[in-house]
């Protein structure tokens, strides 16, 4: 969320609390509006305020905001808007008039405002991995894994009900009732959690779609891929419904995610998995194929960002799992070719964070913290020690 009397940014439980009698709307939403506002703010600051700044402001800053906020999520945005206007404010209150003298005391431009502006260098062998430990689960593809701290992991594989509560050191630590949530989330009807107890909860249904895939989101609530079960599975007609949904717990739904802008041309194919930047990017693993696969990112507001295909040296795409660090980098598994892909937030492909050599058919992924679990087709888990120094 922001808050617009405090200008800055805050989390939903805080707009409830210390900021319940303020202006604050979702970042998406003051996105938009930010977005619709965009030619007149900068022609006010070209025409009228720029001439009071420094010239390589005018030519670093405008010019940026020109060129690449078609391509800044919603909350890069407005952080670019809120320090330019920060600069120019600052430069105002430092202009003293007086009846003898005027003096003028240059800003300062922070480091992140100067990396957000041009970039940063990017040392690859700053971002690596090292494995920790590994164990079986069965003879059996691990479908859905989900780690809940360094040490402990949920596990269930394709065709068992239950779900199972794994450890490196402990193995099998506990095995809830056959009513299994990761089931009930990834395939069947409703929507349902787990309660410490191990019960499961419908907390809301989809149908008649069958959700495929599903994440927290990053401002609140859940992204949720759905698929119709009516029309062909890899060949969507025009009444085919193939979206990610973002609801709240109640099942009220605050946004879909189907067509492109123009209204009319698909996102999806399958959408298959689902995760969300902490740069409020949604990143989606769209299945075109019994073996192919593509990366879809778009902006929260819905607008399609980039589309990673990664067939490097002509090899097919078989993505099964996507997850995103503190950096908003992209973490991609590839099935078919035992690959994990690490690309920028941007989905562009930076390098292979795990080859064959350390990762046969990868089939599902989690990341805890620094801590990177990943799950195979063979019933393998592996731990591996995530390091990401830039």
């Amino acid at each position: 969320m922001i808050c617009d009397d405090c200008d800055e940014f805050i989390c939903s439980q805080c707009a409830k609390t210390d900021h319940k009698d303020h202006d604050w709307k979702t970042i998406s939403a003051a996105g938009s509006q930010k977005r619709r506002n965009l030619n007149k703010t900068l022609t006010k600051l070209k025409e009228e305020d720029v001439k009071e700044l420094d010239k390589e402001i005018e030519k670093v800053l405008v010019k940026f905001l020109e060129e690449k906020h078609s391509t800044m999520s919603d909350y890069s945005l407005i952080d670019n808007l809120k320090d330019l206007e920060n600069l120019k404010s600052k430069k105002e209150r430092d202009v003293e008039k007086e009846d003898f003298s005027v003096r003028y005391r240059r800003g300062d431009i922070s480091e992140e405002l100067l990396e957000s502006m041009m970039g940063q260098t990017l040392n690859l062998y700053d971002i690596n991995v090292s494995e920790r430990d590994s164990f079986e689960y069965g003879c059996k593809n691990i479908f859905a894994l989900e780690a809940i701290n360094t040490r402990d992991v949920y596990v269930t594989d394709y065709r068992n009900k239950s779900i199972v509560r794994l450890s490196p050191t402990d193995s099998v630590l506990r095995l809830p009732p056959s009513t299994s949530p990761f089931r009930r989330w990834f395939m069947s009807h409703p929507a349902s959690r787990q309660s410490p107890s191990d019960s499961v909860s419908t907390v809301f249904s989809t149908a008649p779609l069958i959700p495929v895939g599903i994440c927290q989101s990053t401002e609140r609530g859940l992204l949720v891929t759905l698929k119709d079960t009516k029309s062909k599975k890899y060949q969507p007609d025009s009444s085919s419904r193939r979206l990610v949904r973002h609801v709240i717990l109640t099942g009220d739904v605050i946004c879909e995610y189907e067509y492109k802008e123009d209204g009319q041309t698909r996102l999806f194919t399958i959408p298959y998995r689902v995760t969300q930047n902490s740069n409020t990017d949604i990143c989606v693993v769209n299945r075109t194929g019994i073996s192919d696969g593509e990366l879809v990112i778009i902006s929260s507001s819905g607008s399609l960002k980039s589309v990673y295909q990664g067939k490097h040296q002509g090899l097919q795409f078989n993505p099964s799992k996507v997850v995103c660090d503190f950096q908003c980098n992209i973490i991609v598994s590839d099935n078919l070719n035992s690959q994990v892909h690490l690309l920028n937030p941007n989905g562009e492909f930076l390098k292979y964070l795990l080859t064959e050599n350390e990762a046969i058919r990868p089939s599902s992924m989690s990341l805890y913290k620094s801590t990177l679990w990943v799950g195979n087709t063979h019933g393998l888990v592996k731990v591996f020690q995530y390091y990401n120094n830039t």
